[in-house]
């Protein structure tokens, strides 16, 4: 029979009683009001951005002219200081993850008794797992030029040398579910260069990892500096 074919029919649950079934006709209005309702609240979310805008080009204009801008639903609360927030284009599509340390590094066979360990320019490397092990292992490394900038190498390679400065147990926490929007991210500052403390603006990058680095260990002398070179970026 035709009405076999009907993807309406098809799409039916059979272990439920047939008088449960629906009709082809009543799939397609139901289908109709969700879309209306999506399309409904879709409107709603784009008036309400457009409503955020315009409050917040009536809060600048006051505070340009002396006024003093005030939270939108908290009548105590007061800004002190306005400045744009945009994403970095620049930066967008790389992967971004917050480090956390239960304790600083504190050098190893190569780097040691230093008071200055640029984590900063750190690289997480060595990551694995031994077997029964609850945890990964990894270590931090550091150029050892930047911890020696005055050090005169022998051979130009020396530059490119990473030395571990710390071992850790690495664990990886996901901060974003797959179907859901990004809740953390990363802000940058740019100041002017002239002014350190005129802000010029903000921009930001989402971070979909944390990385715990617990349970920090010396580095062994067994550890050998590590050449490390950085691939050039794909267009």
């Amino acid at each position: 029979q035709s009405w076999m074919k009907k993807t309406t029919y098809l799409a039916n649950n059979f272990s439920k009683q047939v008088h449960k079934f629906t009709s082809l006709a009543q799939t397609k209005r139901k289908t109709a009001q969700e879309l209306e309702q999506k399309l409904a609240s879709k409107q709603t979310s784009v008036e309400s951005v457009k409503q955020g805008f315009e409050y917040n080009k009536r809060m600048l204009s006051q505070s340009k002219h002396g006024g003093t801008m005030k939270h939108p639903t908290n009548p105590n609360v007061t800004a002190v200081a306005s400045f744009p927030l945009l994403p970095d284009v620049e930066h967008w599509g790389r992967a971004y993850t917050h480090v956390i340390l239960d304790q600083a590094p504190k050098g190893g066979p190569i780097i040691r008794n230093t008071d200055h360990i640029p984590l900063d320019e750190a690289l997480v490397a060595h990551v694995d797992k031994r077997r029964n092990a609850a945890r990964m292992n990894c270590q931090v490394l550091v150029n050892q030029k930047l911890v020696y900038p005055d050090h005169t190498p022998e051979t130009e390679e020396e530059y490119d040398l990473f030395s571990t400065v710390q071992q850790y147990d690495l664990d990886v926490l996901p901060l974003k579910d797959e179907h859901t929007p990004h809740t953390n991210f990363l802000w940058m500052l740019h100041r002017d260069e002239a002014d350190n403390d005129v802000l010029l603006g903000a921009t930001y990058v989402p971070i979909s990892s944390r990385v715990q680095l617990m349970t920090g260990r010396p580095a062994t002398k067994s550890m050998v500096p590590t050449q490390v070179y950085r691939r050039p970026e794909s267009q």
